[in-house]
């Protein structure tokens, strides 16, 4: 399972501060969460696709910080369970300072 966040930066270490605020809020509600890369996206200047991996969700704190990210994520399934998250914006409770989009997927 995996998360990628979408953050506009000049560079890996200024995305970084940006990814910040987002993973002091997601590592409540996973299990074992740990960067594991960041680069620039090939498709766009100025922006960094950084990526974490983690091994379980708590459902009871997950819910609730999905429904703050942003409202009306995009949800993908696979046989009726809910495989990725993503957030074209992220326009919830919480401001994500920089931050284009997030993906979250909790498939197996």
């Amino acid at each position: 399972m995996f998360i990628r966040i979408f953050v506009k930066a000049d560079s890996k270490e200024e995305a970084l501060i940006y990814s910040n605020n987002f993973e002091s809020i997601i590592s409540n509600s996973v299990v074992a969460l740990k960067n594991t890369r960041i680069e620039q996206y090939w498709k766009l200047p100025k922006q960094y696709c950084i990526e974490y991996e983690f091994k379980d969700i708590i459902n009871e704190r997950f819910s609730g910080i999905i429904n703050k990210i942003g409202k009306n994520p995009d949800i993908t399934t696979d046989g009726g369970r809910i495989r990725e998250y993503i957030f074209s914006k992220t326009a919830g409770e919480i401001y994500l300072e920089n931050t284009e989009w997030i993906l979250i997927n909790v498939g197996e």
